[in-house]
């Protein structure tokens, strides 16, 4: 009940932001009265850049957790793990050295303009952290708890879905929201390419230096970013085996 409460909340609480768009542009031309022309922005309603960009945001984490996890299950798994893990450092630290302008840069050349692209360079970026905490979670697992759970005569599958990812939840949930704010931001370059949402708004404003249009995509999507933290943050708490947050609470 409380996570539908969130989601509800959330829900409730961005598309009537995206709806004030009227109430939005009036504030912005308010403060900047020397660019009466600049909005309404005449490339698309406050709630199509909205409902865009977290289309891409929803559909590009989403892929992630799909890739990420399974990925970083099997780098740790014994039979794998001197083969994928070498692979996996690599990539996590290649990925944190690549500024995300550069990784949708590089996807337009060979993907083109548009959604598509945008969701690939979005994928890309995002899932370094989803598959970086997942691995590190599993491999930090307490060793005392899997030879209890040998002991008892569980098989490798057992150890994984009934001591390994319960125990791993929240660091993998917290990899899942890192990875989903990132994606917020690219989604606002991603505009760049043609991607639409927000970022869209904010590239025309810049490159026709209209201050009120690039503060019309601005605010709702850092209002995005603190509600998809918010939300996953308490997801994350939700989420989280009791046992595990009676621990944390003890330290």
């Amino acid at each position: 009940m409380r996570l539908v409460a969130s989601t509800v909340g959330a829900i409730v609480l961005l598309g009537a932001f995206f709806l004030m768009e009227d109430l939005h542009a009036r504030i912005l031309l308010a403060i900047w009265p020397q660019y009466p022309n600049a909005l309404p922005f005449q490339g698309g309603t406050m709630w199509e850049m909205g409902v865009r960009t977290v289309e891409l945001v929803l559909l590009s984490t989403l892929l992630c957790v799909v890739i990420g996890i399974p990925l970083g299950v099997i780098a740790t798994r014994p039979r794998f793990r001197d083969e994928w893990a070498p692979v996996v450092d690599g990539l996590v630290n290649a990925g944190q050295t690549i500024p995300s302008l550069a990784i949708v840069a590089l996807a337009l050349p060979l993907l083109g303009f548009g959604f598509v692209p945008a969701l690939v360079a979005m994928v890309l970026y995002g899932l370094l952290p989803v598959l970086r905490n997942t691995a590190v979670a599993l491999e930090t697992v307490d060793k005392a708890q899997l030879d209890a759970g040998r002991g008892m005569g569980m098989t490798p599958w057992q150890l994984l879905w009934m001591v390994e990812l319960p125990h791993s939840i929240p660091v993998i949930l917290a990899g899942i929201r890192t990875s989903a704010v990132l994606n917020v931001g690219v989604a606002v370059i991603a505009g760049l390419i043609g991607a639409g949402g927000f970022g869209t708004a904010i590239v025309h404003g810049i490159d026709l230096r209209v201050p009120p249009l690039v503060w019309y995509g601005a605010v709702p999507t850092a209002l995005l970013a603190v509600i998809m933290d918010v939300f996953l943050r308490r997801l994350e708490e939700i989420l989280t085996p009791r046992g595990l947050r009676l621990r944390a609470a003890r330290r």
